[in-house]
């Protein structure tokens, strides 16, 4: 069974024709898209600027909803649903991480990685503190747990994002150029972890990539091209 399913997503929206003709037209970032994933896999969708990768990525994460075609996650229709239900899905299944870690800098990182759980309104229980400080003692980041982001490196917080992002044991992980900020070290760093947590079974990791340099790091490459799969290969 796939865990995520695309079957025939299309993206369109309203745009000026010209600077001449103010007259509106429907224009496609993504064109029938068809796409499995299953677990144990990390996949890199690549492609130039503009081609509609991180549509794609935020349409798997159900913040972008398709003009139209179906999404299933473990077999579900998740498409089409109230707002309440996807943000429900959102908080169960999917854990994201985008270019920048996007830290919340008046507070340290622990609660920074707590912080999901107390906006969602629900009690912090003392299951989930101890897998925080578990998962920085796993990152190497114990001596951060009370730090400022501030004080932090670009790596550093890319690493607490990925922490944040699976602190839910989420099924679906699913990374914005999560290395395009980084150095070569860090970026290495950082997508070392991603392979490593695309093996933990009944997860996939999803990652848009700029850089071929990295590619190596995939069980599998997307290419898209002017919204449409033009390649998808193992590696």
């Amino acid at each position: 069974m796939a865990l995520l399913k695309l079957q025939n997503i299309r993206k369109s929206y309203q745009a000026q024709k010209n600077s001449k003709d103010p007259s509106l037209i429907e224009r496609d970032i993504l064109q029938n898209i068809n796409l499995e994933f299953s677990d144990n896999q990390f996949t890199m969708i690549t492609g130039p600027s503009g081609c509609g990768k991180t549509t794609l990525l935020m349409t798997m994460g159900l913040i972008i909803p398709p003009t139209s075609g179906t999404i299933l996650i473990n077999d579900e229709i998740i498409t089409h649903q109230s707002e309440d239900f996807l943000a429900t899905k959102r908080s169960e299944l999917i854990g994201f991480i985008f270019q920048y870690g996007t830290l919340i800098e008046s507070i340290n990182v622990l609660d920074n990685l707590l912080l999901p759980s107390a906006i969602s309104g629900n009690r912090i229980q003392e299951s989930l503190y101890k897998k925080a400080l578990n998962l920085l003692s796993y990152f190497e980041l114990s001596h951060q747990t009370y730090a400022s982001p501030l004080t932090l490196s670009g790596g550093q917080k890319q690493r607490i994002a990925i922490i944040r992002a699976i602190l839910h044991d989420p099924c679906l992980l699913l990374c914005d150029e999560p290395t395009s900020a980084l150095d070569y070290r860090n970026a290495t760093m950082v997508l070392e972890t991603l392979s490593d947590l695309a093996k933990t079974p009944g997860r996939t990791v999803i990652a848009t990539i700029h850089d071929p340099r990295f590619l190596h790091y995939a069980d599998r490459i997307i290419q898209i091209e002017e919204g449409c799969i033009t390649k998808d290969d193992l590696t």
